[in-house]
């Protein structure tokens, strides 16, 4: 695992994506606060058809932008 990665997930599994980005969040106490980037949107949009890449991104802007306060 290269030193920059914080957790390695399987990008098949949606859930599993949402519940690493909740937990790190979490970890590192960001709530209230900062900016979560989704920097590769193109391989999910390869990985998935166009709809499952959506709801990713809606499942990620409320359990992240809504729940914590924190910009998606």
């Amino acid at each position: 695992m290269h030193i920059s990665v914080i957790e390695e997930i399987d990008p098949h599994n949606l859930s599993q994506v949402i519940n690493a980005c909740t937990k790190i969040l979490d970890d590192l106490n960001v709530m209230n606060r900062g900016l979560f980037i989704i920097d590769s949107i193109n391989e999910f949009l390869m990985l998935y058809e166009s709809n499952k890449a959506i709801e990713l991104i809606k499942s990620l802007r409320a359990s992240i932008s809504k729940a914590k306060n924190v910009v998606v």
